[in-house]
């Protein structure tokens, strides 16, 4: 691996297995009827860091995408709620902060 890359799989592992569970709360909740307007936020926040990477991040991040993708189902069977979207907001945004940090990247 790259010595640019070294100590970036960790956090595009995190934010791509976040980004899953973010897509798995926000179809749960439009499919209940839900407008799911902060999970879409979050989402949307989420992906706004993948256009902000540099080539040779955007590369590793679509290797390691293909890798979790191709493994990943919803086994939490959990039951999202708009409730649950509110009070898990700023941990989302707290951990979005941090894994641009771990990234050095600036989001626009």
């Amino acid at each position: 691996m790259p010595g640019s890359l070294k100590g970036k799989t960790l956090p595009l592992t995190l934010l791509i297995k976040q980004i899953f569970d973010q897509l798995d709360e926000l179809a749960q909740l439009k499919k209940s009827g839900s407008k799911a307007n902060i999970s879409q936020m979050i989402l949307d926040d989420m992906c706004s860091v993948l256009k902000s990477l540099p080539d040779d991040l955007k590369e590793h991040y679509l290797d390691l995408l293909v890798k979790i993708g191709s493994s990943h189902t919803n086994g939490k069977n959990a039951s999202y709620t708009e409730e649950y979207a509110e009070m898990t907001l700023e941990a989302k945004k707290k951990f979005l902060e941090r894994i641009v940090s771990e990234l050095r990247i600036k989001v626009a």
